[in-house]
């Protein structure tokens, strides 16, 4: 690793034991030097605690969902990684439900989209902010320097995602739901502010850095 370069999604894939032991090298080395990687190590090992909450599935169900989605040729080796990490952090919350059943064709051409999209560039995750009792737990995965956003939400309400800048605002769709998940891909937009929407009631905000 360049002493120049951010560690980005890796602190993500270290705190889950993703990373062979020469990257976690690089990365512990790295962080001894870097206070802002140190500080998003410990935010990542933070939050995969917080998210994983000591469940795991059962062993039979593993199984079946790590064949479901085993390695493809076409993509980068990293893909089983990111896979795992996407599957901890709640990126994919309907994973399990969607190796056992067959979710609806939008949901699954928005996971498809996301999922080519991020193993083909860098990616940071944003967590929405609740404004009402009833708002979903949400977040919005988006390209370091690329345009792309995802938005996904456990929820089984199709929640309408809109951009906000300073020249207004833009609907850009409501999110595909497919069992307890609903997800929304973006492949450009330049905005960095988005509220979901239940009607014209805004339930949850969040601004990328």
């Amino acid at each position: 690793m360049n002493t120049h370069e951010h560690i980005e999604e890796l602190a993500e894939l270290y705190a889950l034991g993703a990373l062979d032991d020469a990257e976690r090298a690089s990365v512990d080395a790295h962080v001894h030097s870097c206070a802002v990687c140190a500080k998003r190590l410990g935010e990542a090992e933070q939050f995969i605690a917080d998210t994983i909450e000591e469940r795991e599935p059962a062993d039979a169900l593993d199984v079946r969902v790590r064949r479901t989605f085993a390695p493809k040729r076409a993509f980068a080796p990293r893909w089983g990684s990111l896979v795992a990490a996407a599957f901890v952090l709640g990126l994919l919350p309907g994973l399990i439900f969607a190796a056992l059943y067959h979710p609806a064709q939008p949901f699954q051409a928005d996971r498809d989209r996301a999922v080519a999209a991020m193993v083909n560039s860098h990616f940071l995750h944003a967590q929405f902010t609740p404004l009402g009792p009833d708002a979903p737990k949400a977040k919005v995965i988006y390209g370091r320097s690329e345009p792309w956003r995802f938005f996904v939400a456990q929820t089984t309400h199709a929640y309408t995602v809109r951009a906000e800048n300073a020249n207004g605002a833009s609907v850009l769709g409501a999110l595909h739901v497919s069992g307890d998940a609903a997800e929304l891909f973006v492949p450009q937009t330049s905005a960095r502010s988005f509220v979901l929407l239940d009607g014209a009631r805004v339930v949850a905000r969040v601004r990328l850095p």
